[in-house]
């Protein structure tokens, strides 16, 4: 997951921070930022980079570098054995939070912080 995900994933929050460095008072994020490429099993190709992966991806990324000393030696071990230590120490320059607008609605905005924000490990998703 790890080798194949990731790369494409860090392909999207380099675009968001570009996006949000070049376009510094947005108010909101478009729903896709263009194409990156993509492999999965050998197989090569572009996948649509939808902004709202990056919130997705972003909350194991904030839990993971909020962890106290003990667990985070844990973990990192863990993802040095599954190839994704490396991966997990990228931290994004923009945050983003998601605003449900409705019942069908929703809108992903940047988020005024330094260093990481503050997890919220329950989710509906």
């Amino acid at each position: 997951m790890f080798e194949e995900q990731w790369p494409f994933l860090r392909s999207l929050m380099n675009a968001v921070d570009a996006f949000l460095d070049a376009n510094s008072d947005a108010q909101r994020l478009p729903r896709a930022l263009g194409n990156a490429p993509m492999c999965i099993g050998g197989a090569v190709g572009e996948r649509r980079m939808v902004t709202f992966m990056q919130w997705k991806v972003q909350r194991p990324l904030a839990a993971f570098h909020e962890l106290e000393a003990d667990r985070k030696q844990s973990a990192e071990a863990w993802l040095q054995r599954v190839r994704g230590l490396e991966h997990m120490q990228h931290i994004p320059r923009h945050w983003l939070k998601r605003i449900v607008t409705g019942p069908l609605g929703e809108e992903l905005k940047p988020m005024v912080t330094r260093g990481l924000p503050t997890v919220v490990t329950t989710s509906r998703l």
